[in-house]
This record gives C-alpha cells, structure tokens and sequence, in this order.
C-alpha cells in the first residue's frame, strides 16, 4: 500500500487547473463538421470555413480575435474615437 500524505491530491488539483472539466462553459472552439462551421466562443466568432480552418488557414481567425483583442483595450482604457481630440484636429475649428 502507498501512503499519502495530507493533502496528497494536489496534484490531481493541478492536473484539473490545467485542463478544466470540459464543461461547455468552458470550451473555446467548436467544430461542426456537417455544417462546416467553426464557432470561436471566447469572441462570440463564427465561420463556415471548416475546410479552409482545418486546411491551416487561421487568418480568419486569428483576425477576429485581434479586432476583439483592440476593442476590449480600448473599452479598458476609456478612450474612444474622438475622445480627447486636440482643438484644430480632424475637423473645423
């Protein structure tokens, strides 16, 4: 018999941070192949490009998640189109 000590579950612990429960909440990509469909949860992103994806093609992809990515920091710094133009700039004065 091996002996645990207290606690000796850390690393199943570890090994569930890592790779989650694989609840739906928790997916990032779903692939739907009879519809040719990729849906990119984190961005709430879908193609139907399935072929093209699968072929190695993430340009699609990975430009929606740069547009995701610029919008959520510009949301967090507070500025927006137009938000702190200096006076004589793009427009009449």
């Amino acid at each position: 018999s091996i002996d645990h000590a207290p606690g000796g579950n850390s690393l199943g612990e570890a090994r569930l941070v890592q790779i989650g429960t694989g609840e739906r909440s928790e997916r990032i990509r779903t692939y739907n192949f009879p519809q040719s469909r990729v849906t990119d949860h984190r961005i709430d992103y879908t193609t139907r490009n399935l072929p093209g994806i699968m072929a190695g093609d993430l340009s699609e992809l990975t430009h929606a998640l740069e547009a995701e990515e610029q919008a959520r920091a510009l949301a967090s710094s507070g500025a927006g189109w137009g938000a702190s133009v200096p006076a004589g700039v793009g427009g009449t004065a």
